[in-house]
């Protein structure tokens, strides 16, 4: 299910757009540059990390749903929230309102 527009962070200092799974080098980069202020955007093969990823998180971390139901990690009418952990999962309106918050974005 879509996070609302109010649970979206009031300001983010970078967020970070991660498309490689958890095994990937660049996102153990990735996760070693993240600090508390910043936001994770998991795009891509980087939602099939997302529990290991969001755990690990000093951050908010979301999911993009459409990329997940792409993988077979939630159902077309939105349930299967249970198999991706507690990430919450944002659609691209969404995403693009992280970007406008943001001071600056890492692409990963």
């Amino acid at each position: 299910m879509s996070q609302s527009v109010a649970d979206l962070p009031a300001h983010i200092h970078t967020l970070h757009i991660l498309n490689k799974t958890a095994e990937h080098p660049r996102a153990a980069q990735c996760m070693a540059t993240l600090a508390t202020a910043d936001t994770l955007l998991l795009i891509e093969n980087a939602v099939l990390s997302a529990l290991e990823v969001a755990t690990a998180a000093p951050c908010p971390v979301f999911m993009l749903a459409a990329d997940a139901r792409a993988r077979g990690l939630i159902a077309k009418s939105g349930a299967g929230a249970e198999a991706t952990g507690a990430t919450p999962q944002i659609d691209y309106e969404h995403m693009v309102q992280l970007s406008a918050l943001a001071t600056r974005i890492i692409s990963w």
